[in-house]
């Protein structure tokens, strides 16, 4: 065996082990999802955070359309989208893309998500959920989703989230809270 052989065996043992760990760690059960944090966990290349521009939409086209991108503007302490795939914008029932959180979400839900969003890029921390859930007053949809934090190069620390959420929408409109801590789990970076 060659030493670039057994250097990409060794890579793709350890790639394994990673992504092994995040799935059990975070109870990931859809294939997308686990593709999609796998080629997160590729692109890290050893930094807690990957950087945005390493993230390559050719690895994951099966993702795309599930996949969405925040960007978080400190001097607004607000987080817009930047890219949102088709069945997001299904699921919301118009494009999403320029919109803020605030104004996608609505005021009362708003507080909750961009606490937890921006607890995610501080830490930095990746998030899965899974449940029925009402995404927003708005909506009623059985929802699976992870959130990967991403620095953009020029800054310091992570300035985006990347996500992918899996939706099914529900007929059932009965009340049901916002995803909850305690539907959540929360790992921070270094740990995976």
């Amino acid at each position: 065996m060659t030493s670039v052989s057994k250097n990409n065996t060794d890579q793709s043992a350890a790639l394994s082990s990673l992504l092994d760990n995040a799935r059990k760690r975070l109870g990931i059960v859809h294939p997308l999802i686990l593709d999609f944090c796998r080629h997160w966990l590729e692109i890290r290349q050893g930094r807690p955070v990957p950087h945005k521009q390493h993230f390559d939409p050719a690895a994951i086209p099966a993702c795309l359309p599930h996949t969405w991108l925040y960007q978080y503007n400190p001097a607004q302490d607000e987080f817009t989208c930047r890219l949102a795939g088709e069945e997001v914008n299904l699921a919301w029932g118009k494009s999403i893309k320029g919109m803020t959180l605030r104004n996608i979400v609505g005021a009362e839900d708003a507080p909750t998500i961009h606490a937890r969003w921006k607890h995610l890029l501080e830490r930095p921390a990746i998030l899965h959920g899974n449940r029925n859930e009402r995404l927003s007053r708005h909506w009623h949809m059985n929802a699976e989703r992870l959130i990967l934090p991403l620095a953009d190069g020029s800054a310091d620390g992570a300035t985006h989230l990347i996500g992918i959420s899996i939706y099914q929408i529900s007929d059932d409109h009965t009340t049901a809270p916002v995803l909850r801590d305690q539907d959540i789990i929360v790992i921070p970076c270094r740990e995976i």
